[in-house]
């Protein structure tokens, strides 16, 4: 007869999927934000002088090893001249589609 997991276990169980999830998202987010800054055609030292953030964490941001601020995502995309959202893999909220319709339906 197979016996039930204790609740340490369970929980010890929980703990290492959720790490797991995480680990794979950072990882998934860095090769994400690279690929745009290279769609973006810039190089990490122009992406440094455009948007003051240093190559370093430029790096540390492409390789997963640090989770950046929103501030700073703000300015990585400002200086990309992209939307926040391309760094991510899912779609923008519907109210951020909408807006962006209007304005492009004003133009």
């Amino acid at each position: 007869m197979k016996r039930s997991p204790t609740r340490t276990e369970i929980q010890a169980k929980a703990h290492r999927d959720s790490f797991e999830a995480a680990v794979n998202g950072c990882r998934r987010f860095a090769r994400r934000f690279q690929q745009v800054r290279e769609r973006a055609g810039m190089s990490i030292y122009a992406l440094e002088m455009a948007s003051g953030v240093s190559r370093v964490m430029i790096d540390r941001i492409e390789r997963g090893d640090s989770h950046p601020t929103t501030f700073l995502l703000f300015r990585l995309a400002f200086a990309m001249k992209v939307s926040v959202w391309e760094f991510s893999d899912d779609p923008p909220p519907k109210a951020a589609r909408r807006r962006r319709k209007a304005r492009g339906a004003r133009r």
